[in-house]
């Protein structure tokens, strides 16, 4: 397993074997001038960690579903999105974006998902085109009325049944839906890319926080799982660049333990 983090340039450089690779935010990765894509391999390149992942798929304002989607519009949006991440080396983005792709008051969930759907397709599609991957993330109720357990999320990439779209399971979702960790064997073959932090809180994992983490790589282990487990988690404000270190380091030991 590979360990990395959900970061801004902002917060590199790290110290040399912190993390494996760092995950981007794809809205602000397609939001990117020439110039600025420029400087951005630069730092990335300076700092040794590759990126190999983003999240943050669509911004809040480009709905997804309900009135006012515009298939066109998204579809425009998600090639100038992947051209600029393949410029970076991204070669999986998850996508989660919970404003997107909540029902709006005039649509039910059920009526929603069907134009969900058609915006993953789409996403899909293109990726197919930059050799990349789209993961599906299943998100908590509080965040949106779409997709809410990694079951579900399952569940849609198999009615899709298209190649480039796969599942992300994160464990501060699945803890806030009480899914069981047997989820993750259950669709294994499906699971392709993982986000971690405390899922009382979304801090760092840190010993003795009250989580059974090496229960969550065990069953990561028993499902056959070797791939990215990005740290999705707050900072603290001070000394932050040594927290992420020790969680990063934490999470490494017990997952060898697992």
């Amino acid at each position: 397993m590979r360990i990395g983090a959900c970061l801004s340039l902002s917060r590199l450089p790290l110290p040399k074997g912190t993390l494996d690779y760092v995950e981007l935010n794809l809205s602000h990765v397609a939001d990117l001038s020439p110039a600025e894509l420029t400087e951005w391999q630069a730092r990335l390149a300076a700092s040794g960690l590759p990126a190999e992942s983003t999240n943050g798929f669509f911004p809040a304002e480009l709905r997804l579903v309900g009135p006012g989607r515009d298939a066109t519009a998204i579809r425009a949006y998600v090639r100038r999105a992947l051209d600029n991440a393949a410029a970076l080396g991204v070669r999986l983005c998850v996508l989660g974006s919970g404003k997107s792709r909540q029902a709006a008051p005039e649509l039910t969930p059920d009526a929603a998902l069907p134009q969900f759907e058609e915006a993953v397709v789409i996403a899909g599609d293109l990726a197919v085109e930059y050799g990349m991957t789209v993961a599906i993330e299943p998100l908590s109720a509080a965040e949106t009325d779409l997709v809410n357990t990694v079951a579900e999320g399952a569940a849609l990439c198999r009615r899709l049944g298209h190649p480039q779209v796969r599942l992300v399971a994160d464990l501060y979702h699945m803890a806030a839906a009480d899914e069981p960790l047997s989820v993750l064997t259950d669709n294994r073959d499906l699971l392709c890319h993982v986000h971690v932090s405390n899922p009382a809180d979304r801090a760092l994992p840190q010993p003795g926080d009250n989580y059974d983490y090496a229960a969550f790589f065990g069953a990561l282990h028993a499902a056959g799982y070797d791939g990215g487990i990005s740290i999705e988690a707050g900072l603290p404000k001070e000394n932050a660049a040594v927290a992420l270190c020790q969680s990063a380091a934490f999470l490494r030991r017990t997952a060898a333990r697992s």
